[in-house]
């Protein structure tokens, strides 16, 4: 599982980084399927949005 946690952006915003930045290519050896995770938080709203992808090997 890759989390990536944003504050005041868009949880769209958190895997579209996870996917630019290839962090998902330092589990190259794991074997199963990689779970991406994105939650922001807004401060102004104090609300939570979060986006859950499967990364299929």
């Amino acid at each position: 599982m890759i989390i990536e946690l944003k504050v005041n952006k868009d949880a769209e915003t958190g895997i579209k980084q996870i996917k630019e930045k290839r962090y998902q290519g330092k589990l190259k050896d794991y074997l199963n399927n990689i779970v991406l995770v994105s939650i922001n938080y807004d401060k102004e709203t104090k609300k939570h949005s979060c986006v859950i992808e499967y990364n299929k090997k």
